[in-house]
């Protein structure tokens, strides 16, 4: 494992990422979601290529550069946490207590507490 990429890919998320938690009433299961926005569609990629997850194109706002999202969600994002957080600093409190809540959800049909708290 890069640990080096690892650190660098950390510092991204934690300064210019997303983490947090959405539910989803139809299945009554909460999720987490990972996600980071950036013009560099080279960093996006690597984001992807290392962690999975998908990118999507934003659309684009006048007068601003095109920007591309990573997300990585559910068992993937909470996969990521485990491998990230020990760089975090701004979103290191966050993530622990999703760590700590996230072993409830099992899956499909598991009931999960609403709202995980967002980072």
């Amino acid at each position: 494992m890069d640990t080096h990429r690892i650190a660098y890919f950390s510092g991204l998320i934690d300064g210019e990422g997303y983490i947090g938690s959405f539910y989803d009433k139809k299945k009554n299961a909460t999720y987490i979601i990972i996600k980071a926005n950036m013009t560099s569609q080279e960093t996006i990629i690597a984001l992807k290529d290392f962690f999975g997850g998908y990118i999507m194109k934003r659309k684009k706002v006048n007068g601003w550069q095109q920007q591309w999202e990573w997300r990585v969600k559910c068992k993937k994002a909470r996969a990521v946490l485990g491998m990230i957080r020990p760089w975090l600093i701004t979103k290191a409190e966050k993530t622990d207590e999703i760590m700590k809540i996230m072993p409830v959800y099992r899956g499909k049909g598991k009931k999960a507490p609403k709202g995980l708290p967002i980072i």
